[in-house]
């Protein structure tokens, strides 16, 4: 992301684990999306799609340049 953020704060939790999300292969991050739903509940799981979503659209939009 653009911003700074603290690497100590929640904000930057959410962000390393999205990317772990992007890196992982399709089906192991579709997997780990249901098990994030199943032990935080389907808000923290939409909350994580939307943030590996956020990410792979600045990743492609870079590499399209």
């Amino acid at each position: 992301m653009d911003c700074q953020v603290d690497t100590y704060s929640e904000e930057w939790r959410h962000e390393c684990e999205a990317r772990a999300v992007l890196n992982m292969p399709l089906l192991d991050g579709q997997n780990y999306l249901q098990l994030v739903e199943q032990k935080r509940g389907k808000s923290a799981r939409d909350y994580l799609q939307v943030k590996v979503r956020e990410l792979w659209i600045t990743k492609y939009r870079s590499l399209n340049r």
